[in-house]
């Protein structure tokens, strides 16, 4: 679980105009950052096709299992203003976005060192660079979109004793939900080239390359 030091944010628009500018003087954009981690495939040859976790062809005989998954970070400080007033600013907003899942499944009557199960791993394979590169080459539409999703940032005016978890998880909330449509299209994405690798000519192929099924 990640521990949070101080962390705090929220937008001008839920405190009014004498608080903020009790804290103008704090004012300054944070840092972004994007971490992209694409996962490693994990290969389950334990189960038949029928018992693969989603529905498939009758002529596939391996499946790819992966999703995308994205979580907001906020880094935080806080400074004295005047009147025992507090004034938080956010430093720093990390964007991680990974495939946590990514598991391939080969029919179990194909077993490692066959004809079979070599060429269906390949297919997989195929699929599993596409997951994984289609995230790497997102860099840039994520970082636009993190960018615009923090515009209304600014520092904020706390009381001493206020605590700040609630507003700072709202904030979480929102920037988590205004980056969604993005990961959504990096997810469709996705989905669009593996189905182009799906096709019968392809399984067709395959089948092709080994005497018996």
């Amino acid at each position: 679980m990640r521990h949070y030091n101080y962390f705090f944010i929220i937008s001008l628009l839920i405190f009014a105009q004498s608080a903020w500018g009790q804290c103008a003087f704090y004012d300054r954009r944070p840092r972004t950052e994007v971490v992209i981690e694409t996962g490693h495939a994990v290969v389950d040859n334990s189960k038949a096709r029928k018992d693969f976790p989603a529905t498939t062809k009758e002529t596939t005989m391996g499946l790819t299992v992966a999703h995308i998954s994205h979580q907001v970070e906020l880094t935080t400080e806080i400074k004295e203003a005047a009147r025992q007033q507090l004034c938080m600013r956010v430093n720093l907003v990390k964007l991680i976005v990974s495939i946590p899942k990514l598991d391939v499944y080969i029919d179990k009557k194909y077993k490692p060192g066959s004809c079979q199960y070599s060429v269906i791993s390949q297919h997989e394979q195929k699929h599993v660079r596409i997951h994984q590169e289609t995230l790497r080459s997102a860099r840039a539409k994520l970082q636009t979109a993190l960018d615009v999703a923090i515009r209304k940032i600014q520092p904020v005016a706390l009381h001493p004793n206020e605590d700040p978890q609630e507003p700072t998880n709202k904030l979480l909330k929102t920037i988590t939900q205004a980056l969604k449509p993005t990961i959504d299209e990096i997810q469709k994405e996705t989905d669009r080239k593996n189905q182009r690798l799906d096709t019968d000519k392809a399984y067709a192929a395959d089948t092709r390359k080994c005497k018996k099924w």
